[in-house]
């Protein structure tokens, strides 16, 4: 019994000893928790002012620009009002510089007509005065009649003057008169640009006449003296049907055949493939026997 109550007695007295310790680590551990849950409130208070002052700055950056959206929208309103006010302003100028402008390009066009045909016409009255200015040159002072030399032509006489007659002439119907006055041109000025149509339409007139074998010669003439002129192949087509008004047929397609050889794609091989298919002789279809 005596050893049981000295045993408790002794466990009161250590525990009465532990307790104070006990208490006096607690509070300490209750001291730094205290103080630790102030510095994070300390920390919390200052994320919160941190928050507060970017959220007011990003706050003010969206309402300036607001404002500066609202300052453009109405400088540009401003500016589409102005480029309307402008372009209606222009478009009647413009308008009225294009009018100009068309109706200054058909007086061009017709001025350069006018001056093409007085250009012609001074071609002319020269060529008139200069015949003019011979004749008067002649009465005046009429030479001693020198030898004439027979491929020369006579004083006053001119290429131009004597062709013109001619085609006159031919389309007039005047035959004869044309066919001299191209048969002169030939004799004084043969070696000119003009002399390959002069033979040309000498074969023509020929050829109207039906006088086709002097028409095969003048076109003759043509195609052998001039193998690549504007004339050539005119003539070309031209001998042929001569040559189908002589009856020559063999002759006549095989003058078409050299023209179609020579210019395919021409309109006087269009004209000679036509020609050729008149003139060859088809075969008869044969006859069925009856059953």
């Amino acid at each position: 019994m005596m050893g049981a109550k000295r045993m408790g007695r002794l466990m009161l007295v250590m525990a009465v000893a532990v307790t104070p310790a006990l208490w006096a680590q607690k509070r300490d551990q209750l001291v730094e928790m205290q103080r630790d849950l102030g510095l994070l409130q300390d920390q919390l208070k200052t994320m919160e002012r941190t928050q507060a002052e970017r959220l007011a700055a990003i706050e003010k950056l969206i309402n300036q620009a607001i404002d500066n959206q609202g300052k453009i929208a109405t400088v540009v309103g401003g500016l589409e009002a102005a480029m309307a006010t402008q372009q209606k302003a222009l478009i009647a100028p413009v308008a009225t510089i294009g009018s100009k402008v068309d109706e200054l390009s058909t007086e061009v066009g017709g001025f350069k007509e006018a001056l093409r045909e007085v250009n012609s016409q001074m071609r002319k009255i020269q060529a008139q005065m200069v015949d003019l200015n011979n004749a008067v040159k002649i009465m005046q002072a009429p030479p001693a009649a020198p030898a004439q030399d027979p491929n020369a032509p006579p004083p006053g006489m001119t290429s131009e003057a004597v062709y013109q007659e001619a085609m006159r002439a031919k389309s007039s119907g005047q035959f004869d008169l044309a066919e001299q006055r191209f048969t002169e041109f030939l004799r004084f000025y043969g070696t000119t640009d003009l002399a390959p149509n002069a033979k040309f339409y000498l074969g023509e007139l020929a050829y109207q006449r039906d006088k086709f074998e002097d028409a095969v010669t003048a076109f003759d003439a043509v195609v052998e003296g001039y193998p690549e002129n504007n004339k050539t192949l005119d003539a070309m087509y031209m001998k042929g049907l001569a040559l189908g008004k002589l009856d020559q047929r063999a002759e006549a397609l095989a003058q078409f055949r050299v023209l179609v050889k020579k210019a395919p794609t021409s309109e006087q091989a269009a004209k000679a493939k036509d020609q050729i298919k008149r003139l060859t002789p088809t075969a008869a279809a044969p006859v069925r026997k009856k059953k």
